[in-house]
C-alpha cells in the first residue's frame, strides 16, 4: 500500500507492491529524509528470516534483517554502507490504532554515535 505523512506542508510517500505471486514486496520512498530510495523485502535464505535491501540516492546500500515480530510490532537491523562509512541500522515498526504506523530508524556509526534518522508517524492512504 501508499503510506504517507506530511511534513511542514510537503507530503512524503512509500509505496510497497507484491511482485512475483506475493513472494517479495518491492518499497520505496520518493520524498523522504533519507533520499529518495529503493528496496525489497522477501525471505533471506542464506539467513533463514526476512531480509531488507535498501539502495539511496546517495549511494547508501544495506540489508537490514527481521530479529523480532509481533502481531503489532517488527524489528529489522543491519548494517548499511553509506559514503562515509558503515552502519548499524535499526528499524522499529510499530502498529498504531486505525491505519497508522510509527517508524524508528537509529544509525550507529563505530558502536558509538547514534543518529536518528526517522521517528515518525505514518498513515495508509491506500492498500
Amino acid at each position: 500500500g501508499t503510506w504517507t505523512r506530511t511534513d511542514e506542508g510537503q507530503e512524503r510517500v512509500h509505496n510497497y507492491t507484491w511482485g512475483l505471486k506475493r513472494k517479495f514486496l518491492r518499497s520505496n520512498g520518493r520524498k523522504d529524509p533519507m533520499e529518495a530510495w529503493d528496496g525489497l523485502i522477501g525471505i533471506d535464505h542464506g539467513v533463514g528470516t526476512v531480509g531488507w535491501w535498501g539502495y539511496f540516492e546517495d549511494g547508501t546500500t544495506g540489508v537490514c534483517h527481521l530479529v523480532n515480530a509481533e502481531d503489532d510490532a517488527w524489528t529489522f537491523v543491519g548494517e548499511v554502507d553509506k559514503p562515509d562509512g558503515t552502519y548499524h541500522r535499526l528499524v522499529a515498526i510499530k502498529k498504531l490504532a486505525g491505519d497508522r504506523l510509527q517508524s524508528n530508524v537509529l544509525d550507529t556509526k563505530d558502536g558509538k554515535s547514534t543518529t536518528i534518522v526517522e521517528d515518525e508517524i505514518w498513515e495508509r492512504k491506500s492498500e
